[in-house]
């Protein structure tokens, strides 16, 4: 589902970057946590830009991810969705990949 999400991002949103700010690891490989803070840009099809801020906090065992929760401006990431449907991009408004 991860992979499937990141997919679905990367396709939706040109030349899409993420600036990595910090990153802190804890744990051992059977119970690991990842705190990454990041920038992330783009060029959206209707021409106009996208930046946006954000912390992730990841779990992973034995290099697994099994949660992860994004801290962002969620307003900002659904404009820029409707923006993309606005110009015909019917795939920024797809059911959410859950699983």
């Amino acid at each position: 589902a991860m992979r499937r999400w990141f997919e679905r991002l990367f396709r939706l949103n040109d030349h899409l970057a993420f600036d990595l700010k910090h990153v802190a690891v804890s744990g051992g490989p059977w119970d690991t946590t990842a705190v990454v803070e990041w920038t992330d840009s783009a060029q959206l099809a209707d021409g106009t830009g996208y930046l946006n801020t954000g912390v992730h906090i990841v779990r992973m065992r034995w290099g697994r991810i099994v949660s992860l929760h994004a801290y962002l401006d969620t307003g900002l990431f659904e404009s820029a969705c409707r923006r993309m449907v606005g110009v015909g991009i019917t795939e920024a408004e797809a059911a959410p990949i859950l699983s």
